[in-house]
């Protein structure tokens, strides 16, 4: 192939990109769009934390913050060192909402993340499960706008991409690739029309599932030694027929993933 043709060939890949990027934008529906239901079904927000110090008090306090009428709160500590543990006591012990559990040691064949979103999981008292992370701050409404949306769409999986707060250069080099390479590769109007596993997208961040969707695909368990979580659940979800959405969370969620350089080498590594 000559370089002309080489060069032919990237302008139309990169052009595709762009039209998808373009529709995508046009067609994702912001988390608070939907009316709300008549019931708020209650949900079981699901937290695993390893040694977040630095970020699991803002976080929690955001979401004991959520304007919901029934919500219980799950956080799993597995096994921080660096004064975790310590905080989460002492927020549980002002709010009765939140319920701290301990760890079990890792099964072989496991990653760490799934096994303790496979305890919350198994934990948690609701219908409707809402997966997220520790450097998340949520705004007041996010959690009821969240399952309105998934209500109204009778979706049984909806994943909001959130807010990503970017300060270090390094964070500004790499962090926007996650939110691109969803916008650009997959065109979200047709893959929410035709809910096939090869056109899927979610992000770990903000999951909101119904419970029994989760448990019959098999849960974390049935991916646990996938290191790409969110995308595996979504697959799953789509090839067992469950109806899945993706959503724009930036007015209710936010997310500092790495603090400086050397974490967001350790993350993309």
């Amino acid at each position: 192939m000559s370089w002309p043709t080489h060069q032919a060939s990237l302008l139309v890949f990169v052009t595709v990109l762009l039209l998808i990027a373009l529709s995508n934008l046009r067609a994702l529906r912001k988390v608070g769009d939907w009316p709300l239901p008549p019931v708020l079904p209650p949900v079981s927000i699901l937290l695993p934390v390893r040694n977040e110090a630095h970020n699991v008090e803002p976080c929690l306090r955001s979401l004991l913050a959520q304007d919901y009428p029934d919500c219980e709160i799950l956080a799993l500590d597995d096994g921080s060192t660096d004064g975790t543990g310590e905080i989460l006591a002492a927020l549980s012990s002002q709010d009765r909402r939140l319920r701290v559990i301990e760890g079990e040691p890792l099964p072989p064949g496991w990653l760490g993340k799934h096994w303790a979103c496979s305890q919350l999981a198994q934990a948690a008292a609701s219908e409707l499960l809402l997966f997220t992370d520790a450097d998340t701050r949520h705004h007041r409404h996010a959690l009821r706008d969240a399952v309105a949306a998934l209500v109204a769409e009778e979706a049984d999986l909806l994943s909001a991409l959130p807010r990503e707060i970017i300060v270090s250069w390094a964070e500004r080099l790499v962090v926007p690739i996650i939110p691109w390479s969803i916008l650009s590769f997959v065109p979200l109007g047709l893959a929410h029309r035709l809910q096939v596993p090869a056109l899927t997208a979610a992000v770990g961040q903000f999951m909101l599932c119904r419970r029994a969707a989760y448990m019959d695909v098999g849960g974390h368990g049935a991916f646990r030694d996938h290191a790409v979580d969110d995308l595996a659940l979504v697959r799953l979800m789509a090839a067992r027929g469950f109806a899945w959405r993706l959503a724009d969370g930036g007015e209710r969620v936010s997310c500092r993933m790495y603090q400086d350089a050397r974490q967001v080498l350790e993350g993309f590594s």
